[in-house]
C-alpha cells in the first residue's frame, strides 16, 4: 500500500513539474502574426471631400461672374445708356 501511495505521489509530482514547465507564461508557442486593428479606409472619403471643396470654391468664383454678365442686365452707368440707345447724356 505504501508503494502504491509513493508511486502515486511521484507521478503527481512529475505531472506538476511538467505543467509548471509548460505553463501559461513558459510556453514557447507564439502567434505567427498578431491581428491588426480594423479601420476604415479614408481615401475615398478624402477624395470626395476634396472634390466637394474644390467644386464649392469654383462655384463661389464663377457665380458672381455669371450673375453680373448674363443674368443682371440692368443699366448701371450713364455710359451704358449712351452705348445701348445712342442718346447723348448730359
Amino acid at each position: 500500500m505504501y508503494q502504491k501511495e509513493l508511486a502515486y505521489y511521484q507521478q503527481s509530482l512529475e505531472e506538476s513539474r511538467a505543467s509548471q514547465a509548460v505553463g501559461p507564461g513558459n510556453s514557447s508557442i507564439e502567434p505567427t502574426e498578431y491581428p491588426t486593428v480594423p479601420f476604415r479606409d479614408m481615401k475615398k472619403v478624402e477624395k470626395a471631400s476634396n472634390l466637394s471643396l474644390l467644386g464649392g470654391i469654383a462655384l463661389a468664383l464663377a457665380l458672381p461672374f455669371l450673375i453680373e454678365l448674363y443674368l443682371d442686365q440692368s443699366i448701371k452707368r450713364a455710359s451704358d445708356i449712351q452705348g445701348k440707345f445712342g442718346v447723348p447724356f448730359s
